[in-house]
């Protein structure tokens, strides 16, 4: 199952994301990048209290907007489920 993340869409108390980039690449004219590698994950749900700890791979693609590199998406995938 893939995790799109978008600010603010999680009811979440505390979280904490610990990226590992394992590969940023980006096109000549510097118009976009990308970067993928591992995250740890971990939060704690608002109503419930649960804990929630997991490792996932996940991509992020960014672009040159204004002269400043702006995210525009981001995928996330639990490491281990399908």
């Amino acid at each position: 199952m893939a995790y799109a993340l978008k600010r603010g869409t999680l009811n979440v108390k505390t979280t904490g994301v610990l990226r590992a980039p394992t590969a940023i690449v980006g096109c000549p004219s510097g118009d976009w990048h990308m970067n993928t590698g591992t995250a740890h994950i971990s939060y704690d749900q608002a109503k419930t209290g649960k804990h929630n700890d997991f490792t996932a791979a996940y991509s992020v693609f960014g672009r040159l907007v204004d002269g400043v590199c702006r995210t525009t998406a981001v995928m996330y995938e639990e490491v281990g489920k399908t």
